[in-house]
């Protein structure tokens, strides 16, 4: 799922990998939200932070870039 929140300004991405769905927020780069694809191969460099909100903690990702990976789909 791919999502823009905070008034369009953030880009928050669930992405899936061997282990599981993660939620990533990707700081002031919602403008990005018709570039990616759900389905789409990427990488992704991020790091982890703990999410606060609502009184709840959760971890998330903070996406500091991704690209489309160069790695071919192996489904």
């Amino acid at each position: 799922r791919i999502a823009t929140v905070g008034g369009d300004s953030h880009l928050k991405l669930w992405l899936l990998t061997a282990g599981g769905t993660h939620e990533a927020i990707w700081w002031r780069h919602g403008h990005l939200a018709e570039e990616l694809k759900v389905g789409d191969r990427v990488d992704v460099a991020f790091t982890l932070d703990v999410n606060e909100w609502n009184g709840y903690s959760t971890v998330q990702l903070v996406v500091e870039d991704v690209r489309k990976s160069e790695i071919g789909d192996e489904r």
